[in-house]
C-alpha cells in the first residue's frame, strides 16, 4: 500500500499513485496563512471535494473530524520520511480513490481556521496505476 508523505514546501498539487480499490493514507504537515502549523484548537472544519478529472464529475465530498485528522504535536514515524513530522493525516476511502488504470482524480481538502482569516486548501492528485 503506498501512500503521501509529503512536507511543507510540496509540489502544487502532486499527483500520487494508488492501487484500485484501496486505502490511500496521505500525511502531511500542513500550516496555515501565516506559516504555523495547523493544530485543533485553530480549525473549526476540514472538507473534502473529489473529482473526476476526465469528465469533472463528483465523485464524493464530506468533512472528516478534526479530533481523528490533526495533531496538535508534530508525528513522525509510521514510513513518515521527514525529520520534521506530519500534523494532517486522512485514510482515503477505497470508494473515494480511482479503480481503473489511468483514472485520475482530483482531491481537495479545506481547512477553515477559528480566526478571521480566509480558509486555505490543500489539492493533490491520485492517479490509479
Amino acid at each position: 500500500m503506498r501512500g503521501a508523505t509529503v512536507a511543507t514546501p510540496r509540489p502544487l498539487n502532486p499527483t500520487y499513485r494508488v492501487n484500485p480499490g484501496s486505502v490511500f493514507p496521505f500525511k502531511a504537515q500542513v500550516k496555515n496563512h501565516n506559516a504555523d502549523a495547523i493544530t485543533q484548537a485553530s480549525l473549526t472544519s476540514i472538507a473534502y471535494a473529489v473529482v473526476d478529472t476526465s469528465d469533472g464529475s463528483s465523485v464524493g465530498t464530506g468533512t472528516l473530524a478534526i479530533s481523528t485528522a490533526v495533531f496538535d504535536t508534530l508525528q513522525t514515524g509510521e514510513g513518515w520520511p521527514h525529520s520534521t513530522g506530519y500534523n494532517f493525516e486522512w485514510d482515503v476511502a477505497p470508494t473515494l480513490t480511482p479503480a481503473a488504470a489511468g483514472d485520475e482524480y482530483q482531491v481537495t481538502i479545506t481547512f477553515t481556521p477559528t480566526d478571521a482569516t480566509k480558509a486555505f486548501t490543500d489539492r493533490f492528485k491520485l492517479r490509479c496505476e
